[in-house]
């Protein structure tokens, strides 16, 4: 069906989301895998710009086209890149948003944040 979903959720007013429901990054110290739900399905894969370095196509992974999947491989250790999610046709589906990879395996940082959401 497309109707929009309507999900009661706890929105940060300084973030646009757009038609995005959720957004879960997976990250190493060189790739991005981000998986994103839309509150509508979407009929032409969208792109995820990250930073200046490279625009990724999304990857259907359900029939309606609500839940995409990007694979952004190739990124700088200890590199924070900002994202950008468009339609094909270049438009914009929610504001931009900052995401860090790893330290490289062989590093010795001096500290590193990370957040566990189960």
């Amino acid at each position: 069906s497309n109707q929009i979903v309507d999900y009661p959720i706890n929105r940060d007013t300084g973030w646009n989301p757009g038609s995005v429901l959720h957004i879960l990054p997976t990250v190493n110290h060189e790739r991005f895998l981000i998986k994103v739900s839309f509150l509508q399905p979407i009929a032409e894969a969208p792109l995820l710009q990250v930073g200046q370095v490279s625009t990724v196509p999304g990857v259907r992974t359900d029939t309606e086209g609500r839940f995409w999947l990007f694979d952004a491989p190739g990124l700088a250790p200890e590199t924070q890149y900002t994202l950008t999610l468009k339609a094909a046709s270049g438009k914009t589906l929610c504001d931009p948003w900052p995401l860090k990879t790893f330290p490289a395996p062989d590093s010795d940082p001096l500290c590193v944040r990370l957040l566990i959401y189960t």
